[in-house]
């Protein structure tokens, strides 16, 4: 393949004029920290501190701040990762700290939208269906996330990566939204799967696993290595995690986990009897405690069978982006 010259065609949206690559990661919680952030920041993506579940202000302000010591005391290309049914006091806090860009997502955040906007820091949304993207756009969000149901983590949409994202990008073009750009999203770990996104149309793409599976990332290393020996087909859907959870999650939205064996005691929807629930968060809390794997959800997409190893964050990034342009240009040249 002949050296080609990168073009860079993302750096025609604001948001993403600032990165080498059109790659983000995604805001996980308890996963994207300070380090996993600006560590993708440094290698030229877009990095998001997954706040979602923050209890206390100061957590935030001490995290994003790291963050940002650790990118050379910039905010550039660091961004913060919100749920839209939590207090607007995180809101308020993730806007103060004027972050590259905010994420919302899930929930009721029309208003949370508005505040955004209203501070000029770049809105992300992201959705699960074409009609929720239309909202998006209405709210006139910056970038918008079209997240397929080979996610992990949290989702709702029942259609796959590589159909939803040209839909959401078609409407958006109908809606007169054309010029808001689409980031894809769900089980994209590599390359190729990248250069498909870029080939139906996305600006770039939204990573989660494989950079949770990296030096940097909040995981521990006994969780890193249960993600990279799992398939895809080790991999499900469940709802019984949050509905014993403390975070109320809007109906409808379920997670990706790697299947265990609490999911295979419990089943994976809700547990109707009370005192099966109390049982099953007794057990949830101690597994948490000792950290026992076959109890505890280790959330991820359907792309971790493509995870073969623990990596650094910039050698995930680099990796990604030099396959995703190698498979282009091997295209190019077979077919152009």
């Amino acid at each position: 393949m002949a050296s080609r010259t990168v073009k860079a065609p993302w750096k025609v949206f604001g948001l993403m004029s600032q990165l080498s690559a059109p790659i983000v990661a995604a805001p996980m919680n308890g996963v994207s920290g300070p380090e996993l952030a600006s560590s993708v920041a440094q290698a030229g993506g877009l990095g998001f501190i997954g706040a979602g579940m923050v209890k206390d202000a100061k957590d935030l302000h001490r995290d994003f701040k790291r963050a940002v010591e650790l990118n050379g005391g910039s905010e550039s290309r660091l961004g913060i990762g919100l749920v839209g049914f939590t207090g607007s006091w995180l809101v308020d806090t993730a806007i103060s700290l004027r972050p590259h860009a905010l994420w919302i997502s899930f929930g009721d955040y029309q208003e949370a939208a508005a505040k955004i906007k209203k501070s000029s820091i770049p809105l992300m949304i992201m959705v699960q269906s074409v009609e929720e993207a239309l909202k998006a756009g209405d709210l006139d969000a910056d970038a918008i996330v079209a997240q397929g149901s080979e996610s992990g983590g949290h989702g709702c949409g029942p259609t796959s990566t590589l159909c939803f994202v040209p839909e959401v990008i078609d409407a958006l073009q109908q809606a007169g939204k054309g010029h808001i750009p689409v980031l894809a999203a769900g089980g994209i770990a590599d390359g190729r799967q990248m250069a498909a996104a870029l080939a139906l149309g996305a600006a770039g793409a939204v990573v989660g696993t494989r950079f949770a599976v990296t030096k940097e990332s909040m995981l521990s290393e006994a969780k890193k290595q249960r993600y990279v020996a799992a398939k895809a087909a080790d991999t499900q859907r469940v709802r019984i995690y949050d509905d014993l959870g403390a975070l109320d999650w809007p109906v409808g939205i379920d997670g990706r986990i790697i299947a265990n064996a609490f999911t295979s005691a419990h089943g994976t929807a809700t547990l109707t009897e009370e005192e099966q629930q109390k049982t099953a968060k007794e057990e949830i809390a101690k597994a948490t405690q000792d950290g026992n794997l076959d109890v505890v959800p280790l959330w991820c997409g359907a792309g971790i069978g493509l995870i073969h190893s623990v990596e650094s964050a910039e050698d995930a990034f680099n990796a990604i982006w030099s396959g995703a342009r190698a498979r282009l240009g091997a295209l190019a040249d077979a077919y152009l």
